[in-house]
This record gives structure tokens, sequence and C-alpha cells, in this order.
């Protein structure tokens, strides 16, 4: 070395100088292989190349020309050279994972080649899932111990390995073949040599051909792809002694899956075929995790080859349990698999023999669908307009479990789309179809990108909500209102009201639609969970959002209107309930469409009434009384029954505020209303129900009998008591015994009752 050269690179040059060639070659192996999976790939080759130009060069240099043999040098600089490069990388490294900006270096981060990536799912599917055959990716560590017992053939044939990998990485394919066959010659030269096939040449033929095949299918060759993985199956069916290994195992698994697939997408679906399929199956069970990815994805081979050969038992069992292995995934937080090519088929397996109309709608567009990210790739708009559609098809059908996996796909490529629409604007496409009472983005503009997600994560809420799962389906729902330019009802208070289908933020009336309709959701969940305060919040941004749009008399903010109010109602906050109620019963009475006689308002005006009279607020009771009487008066067919006990019920809170004018008149409209009844059912062989109506009109007459005592009228009283006990005397004795004991019991003691006070000595007592 010159007098300039470093202490590391004199260090290195006396380490390899003092060590045979076979070890400087081994040691400049291992500075590659650390080189390569650093992602420092065009240093690796440099450093694997001068292995080989040692390791077949025949140094025989004296003590005293070590150092002016130019070979060795070489070595050691390129050794010291490598070592630095490495330090450089894990440096880079380093200070990339602490956030901070990358040293300049000699090579900067832009110049290094991608490793090969992670494993893509080993899944079988011609077009969109065929991620075609998974090479062998790791670089051949040597042993400086075990290099001792293996020959220059092998081991030149290993450093060759280990360069054509990087240039199988870097996708130099044709020079990566040329190298991969130079080191398969040194292996069958070994062999040849030898007269034997030891473990570690075997090991390595089975890695040549592999990659070999791989690159083969890639370049569309199939012929050669098939040959070379039955050779590689071949070259490791000879590795003795490693049955029971899990590494063995699993290289065997991939060589066989490899095989697999090119049978396959050859249409080879034989006997053969479909076992070895199983077989991938069972060694992957046997060494990885049950929900392990590559396990998954032989369970989905499985169920495509079971497709196949129309054996749809077998096919949803494998199919059903890849989308189980997801969702188990899912829920550990790991990476999720895709699981549409896997619904597609459990779809069309229960779906295409169907007449049905729904069936063949359904079935149109999963083979559309599967054409569409064929052609299209996953990540595309169309590919989005499908599965929202598709989505809300299983919707309809109430197939929730399978419907909210289309809507979460369709998430993950809008959400891909958004992300690409910021360094450019493309055409975008919105989903054609939501959910019911949901609403989808009008418009493709790039500023419409994140309505068209609040559409999806609403459609996923909605899901969440049918299914029961409040909690996530609040977690959605807030995510799709992120979107929303009015996050309290002053906002929207403020904003100006629509006009020609935009106000003057640009919302569209679809869009406000949208977000309503989502604060309404929000509302009726948080009902459901008990939470009144958020409950009321919501529907009241619901609300401001639904008169902005509709109007202030719309049979939809009537409907909000009461939801509000019967939510005020149960926290107590009865005058707000009040007058919520009130304005539902004014928009109901503007509407045709409103049902006046909704049984849902006029039970919220009976608990607020009763409510009230618990409060003690009489005046607030008698309101709301007068309120159900006039709803119930209005309509076709009358409810007698009811409308006499609510009359009956507001005489006497006519009587508790000291009102006997008014009590009396309601006590008289209860008997008015109940003896109407008793004329329509005298012809009634009913007996139960005659009964009733007598009982009715006996107590109604009861009443107002002690509210004519009340007014000092004695006479008046006597005679309405009088009247109740003839009515009852006369009903009962219309009927033999039995009847009367049977059905009549009820009637007696009132008839004792009323004869008893009819007399004038007993006025005290009324």
């Amino acid at each position: 070395p010159s007098s300039s050269s470093s202490t590391m690179e004199e260090t290195s040059a006396a380490a390899i100088i003092n060590n045979t060639q076979r070890n400087s070659a081994i040691v400049l192996n291992e500075i590659g292989t650390k080189l390569f999976t650093a992602g420092q790939h065009n240093d690796a080759m440099i450093i694997y190349d001068t292995a080989c130009q040692v390791l077949k060069s025949i140094i025989l240099p004296s003590k005293n020309e070590a150092w002016t043999n130019p070979l060795v040098v070489l070595a050691a600089q390129r050794a010291a050279w490598g070592q630095q490069r490495l330090e450089q990388a894990e440096a880079e490294q380093q200070t990339t994972a602490s956030g901070s900006t990358a040293s300049g270096s000699a090579s900067s981060a832009d110049e290094k080649d991608q490793t090969f990536q992670d494993h893509p799912l080993d899944v079988y599917q011609e077009g969109e899932c065929d991620v075609g055959p998974r090479p062998f990716r790791s670089p051949l560590h040597i042993d400086l111990d075990a290099a001792q017992t293996t020959r220059d053939n092998l081991l030149e044939a290993m450093i060759l390995f280990n360069r054509a990998l990087v240039q199988h990485c870097k996708s130099q394919l044709e020079a990566s073949i040329v190298v991969y066959e130079n080191a398969l010659l040194l292996v069958n030269l070994e062999v040849k040599q030898t007269g034997q096939c030891m473990n570690r040449t075997a090991h390595l033929g089975m890695l040549i051909h592999n990659n070999l095949g791989q690159i083969n299918y890639v370049e569309g060759d199939q012929a050669s792809a098939l040959e070379n993985f039955i050779a590689a199956l071949t070259w490791a069916k000879q590795i003795n002694g490693l049955g029971n290994d899990n590494e063995y195992k699993l290289s065997v698994a991939s060589i066989l899956s490899n095989c697999c697939r090119t049978q396959w997408m050859t249409t080879n679906t034989s006997d053969d075929s479909h076992r070895a399929f199983d077989q991938v199956l069972k060694l992957r069970s046997s060494v990885l995790p049950w929900e392990h990815k590559d396990v998954a994805a032989a369970h989905y081979n499985m169920g495509i080859i079971e497709y196949t050969r129309s054996n749809s038992k077998q096919a949803l069992f494998h199919l059903e349990h890849y989308i189980k292995i997801d969702m188990y995934r899912i829920s550990q937080n790991q990476s999720s698999l895709d699981v549409i090519p896997a619904l597609v088929h459990i779809l069309l397996i229960q779906n295409e023999d169907s007449t049905e109309s729904s069936s063949v709608e359904l079935t149109k567009c999963l083979r559309f669908l599967q054409d569409k990210r064929e052609d299209l790739g996953a990540f595309h708009a169309e590919v989005a307009t499908l599965l929202n559609y598709i989505g809300a098809l299983l919707f309809q059908r109430r197939e929730l479990d399978h419907a909210i996996h289309f809507y979460q796909e369709e998430l993950r490529v809008e959400q891909k789309l958004v992300g690409a629409s910021k360094s450019s604007t493309p055409t975008r496409k919105q989903p054609e179809q939501s959910l019911e009472n949901a609403t989808t983005a009008e418009s493709s503009s790039e500023g419409d990108a994140p309505l068209s997600l609040a559409v999806t994560l609403n459609n996923i809420g909605r899901i969440q909500q049918e299914r029961g799962r409040y909690r996530e389906a609040i977690h959605f729902y807030k995510r799709a209102l992120t979107a929303n330019k009015h996050n309290s009802v002053e906002d929207i208070a403020s904003a100006a009201s629509l006009a020609n289908g935009k106000n003057k933020d640009g919302e569209s009336s679809s869009s406000v639609n949208l977000f309503a309709t989502i604060w309404y959701n929000l509302g009726l969940i948080h009902d459901m969970m008990d939470s009144q305060k958020d409950a009321i919040r919501s529907f009241q941004m619901s609300l401001a959002l639904r008169r902005a749009l509709l109007g202030a008399d719309h049979p939809d903010v009537a409907c909000l209107w009461y939801n509000i109010g019967t939510l005020q109602m149960e926290s107590q906050n009865l005058a707000e309930a009040s007058a919520s109620l009130k304005e539902s019963l004014r928009i109901r009475r503007l509407s045709v469409r409103c049902p006046q006689n909704d049984i849902h308002i006029v039970t919220a005006l009976q608990k607020l009434a009763s409510l009230h009279q618990n409060c003690g607020n009489i005046d607030g009771a008698i309101e709301a009384f007068q309120e159900v009487i006039q709803i119930q008066q209005q309509q076709p067919q009358v409810n007698k029954d009811e409308v006499g006990s609510f009359m009956k019920s507001l005489s006497e809170l006519f009587h508790a505020k000291g009102d006997v004018e008014s009590a009396v008149q309601m006590a008289s409209e209860s008997y008015r209303v109940y003896n109407s009844m008793l004329e329509e059912t005298k012809q009634s062989q009913d007996e139960t129900t005659i009964a009733t109506i007598v009982e009715h009109v006996g107590t109604a007459l009861l009443l107002l009998g002690s509210l004519y005592h009340e007014k000092c009228e004695p006479v008046l009283a006597c005679a309405t008591y009088r009247e109740a006990g003839n009515l009852i005397a006369t009903v009962c004795s219309s009927v033999d015994e039995a009847t009367r004991k049977q059905k009549y019991a009820s009637l007696i003691p009132l008839m004792e009752l009323s004869i008893m006070l009819a007399c004038s000595h007993c006025a005290p007592e009324a």
C-alpha cells in the first residue's frame, strides 16, 4: 500500500496476506453478503467479483514478495473498502431511522437499489393475483471452518450464486441467468469429480434451479420454468437427514408451490397437481403458525383448485378459512390479506347457479370486478365503483359480513387514489350507489375526493351499526365527518341556506344530506348506548343540516324535533321537551305525509303529561293531554276508548288545578264518548267487551257525580249516581247467574257503590 493508506486498509491487508487465498475469498464473500443485506448492491457486486477473481487465480507469493503482488493488494484494499462502505451504510440507516437528514456519502440513498421486497402473498389467480413464483432471496454465508472441507468448485459456485442474486435483485435477468448457469456448471462438475452429491451441493443446485425457473416464468417461458422447478425438487430430494428440518420443509414447499403455479397457468388441474397443492398446505401448516400468511395463501390456492374441479364444499371450506385467518390477523394488529378474490369466489359458488334476479346481478358484477382488477389493477376508480355497487347489493340482501369487506376494500382504494391526486389531478368516478339513506358524491373534481371517502366511511359505519357494533360505527362515522365544514349547530345556522344546489361554502345538497344522515345515525347510536347528551347534540346537528337543506316545515325535520323532544323529556328537561314536541306537531299538521295519529308522538305526549304531573306542573300536563286528544279526534277512525280515558285524566287534572267547571265539562265528554261506545256494542255477544265498556261508563258517571257535589248540586249528583246504578243493574239482570259471576263480577261492587251514593243521606260520603 502507499504511504497514505489508512490504518484499516493495512490491518485488512495484513489479515488477508496472512491467510490463504481461499480464506481471502471467504472473507470477501461475507463482506459482500453484509453489503447485500444492507441494500448496497453495487458495492456487494464489486466485492463478489473480487472474491471470484482471488479464488480462481493461482498466486503463490514468497514472504518477501507478498506486498508487491497486485492481486493480493487488490483483495486487501477491497476488503477494507467494503468494510468502510458497510459502516457508512449502517450509519446512514441509523440517521434515517432517527429522522435526521442523511449525510453525504460516496453513493447517495437514491443510488441504492432496493432489496427484494418481502415475500408477496403466494396466491394463484391469473391476472390480478398472480404474483409469480417465489425465488430464494437470501445470499449464502460461508463459514471458515466448514469451508476447509469444501472444494474450490463448490466454493466458487456459492460466491457466483450470491453474485447472480444481486443481479437478479436488480432485475438484470439476462446477466443473472449467465451467472446462475456458470454456478450450476460448477455444481455439476463437483458431482462428477467427486462421484457423490453432498448435502451442500444438492442445496445449492436446488437454489439455482428454483431461481432460474422464477426468471423463466417472469419472461413468459413457462415450459422452461417448469423444467427448472422439477429439477429443483430433484436436487432437494438428494438432501439427506433434513426430513424434519423446518427450513428444509419450507424450501421444499416454496419450490413445490412454484411448480404448482406453473402447472396452474398451463391449466393443469390433474390429480397429481391437486396432490401437490395439498402437500404445500400440509408442509406449511406443519411448520408455520395457523394464522401465517403463507398458510392462508395455501388455503386460498386449495380453494381455487377445488372450485375449478367443481368441488364447492371443499372450496368453501378453504376460502372461508382464508378469510378467518385475515380476521384473526386484523384482531392481532398484523398485516391484513386481500380477501376480495376469496370473497368473489365464495359468492360465485353461492349465487352463480341461481336464477333469482339479485343473484344474477351480483354474479355479473363479481365477474366484472375480476376483469377490471386484472385489466386496470386493484387501485383504480372503476374498481372502487364496482366495489361500492357490490357492497350495496350485499347490504340490500342483508349479507352484512360480506358487504363490509367490499366497502373496506373500496375505502383502501379511495385512500390510495386520494393520495395520488395530491400530485396530479386525474378524473375520478364516484361510487354509483351507496346504502339506503346515504348519499354518494356527485362531482369528480379533486376537491370532492374527501367527500367520496366520507361516503364510503358512512357505508362502513352503517353496516357496523346494523351489526350492533356501535363503537366501531361511531369511529367510522366520525372519520366521515372530517370532510364536513361545519362541526357545530352555530356554524350551520350561520351558513347561508342552499341555493341552486350549493351553499356559500360550495357544499352540494347531496353532501349536506350525507352529513345530516351521519349525524342522525350517530344520534340513534348514542341513544342506544344511553348517552342522552351526545344523542341530543347529534340530532340537533342533523336538524340544523336538514332545515338548511329542506326547510323548516319538512316531515324529516318534524321527525328530528320528535327525537330531540323525547330525549329532552328523558333528561327531565321538560320545558325544552314541550317546545320540541310542539314544533314536531306543528310541522305534522302542515304535511299530508305525516301520520297525525303517530303512536310514538301520542305515547311521548302521554309520558310528558305524566312527568309534568309528577313535577307538580299541572298546566304542562293539561296542555300535553289536550294535544293528545286533539290528535286522536282528527283521525278517520277515532279510538273512542283512548279518547274517553284521556278526557277522564284531563278532568282529574282540571280538578287538581281547582277548575271544577272545566273538570265537569271533560268528565261529561268522557261519559258521552263511553256511552256512544256502549250503544254501538249493545248487539255484541261478547260479554267481556260489554262489561269493560259498562265499567268505563260507570266510573265516568261516578267522577261526574262527585264533581256535581263539589259544585253544591246534590240533586244532579244523586241523579248521576242513580243513572250509573240503574245502567249496571240492567246489564247484570240481562244475563244468567253464572255469566254474571264470571263476566260481570267487577260490576257488582260498582253498582252497589252507585246505589249507595244515590241516597241523599250519603252526600257527605260522596
